[in-house]
């Protein structure tokens, strides 16, 4: 069993360059322990299969969400199945618009003065 995070990180690219990447990406998140969640990454492999791992990180890398909970949630509602989008912003969201207009949200606008 690797007691490092060096070799956490190696093992994970053993399943593929995107499940280390990921693996990565975790580790170098300062604000938690990054140990368990990529153990916990590296059994998703063993639930799912490396190959299905291996689409769900490069999914994650691809929208920006590189983590153990979201190539979890990516792998449990098989979204690794379907087609990668390109996002349309760099943040990943889709461009939409509201269906009513912003004035209808402004509380200085009276609802008597827009009829």
């Amino acid at each position: 069993m690797n007691t490092t995070g060096e070799g956490l990180v190696r093992w994970a690219s053993s399943f593929g360059e995107a499940v280390g990447q990921v693996a990565q990406s975790i580790m170098a998140d300062k604000v938690v322990d990054g140990m368990r969640p990529v153990r916990a990454l590296i059994r998703l492999a063993k639930k799912y299969s490396a190959d299905r791992l291996e689409r769900a990180c490069a999914r994650a890398l691809r929208y920006d969400t590189a983590g153990y909970r979201s190539v979890k949630s990516i792998l449990a509602k098989d979204l690794d199945e379907l087609p990668v989008e390109d996002p349309t912003e760099p943040s990943g969201q889709k461009v939409f618009r509201f269906q009513r207009q912003g004035r209808d949200y402004d509380p200085a606008v009276s609802l008597s003065s827009l009829n």
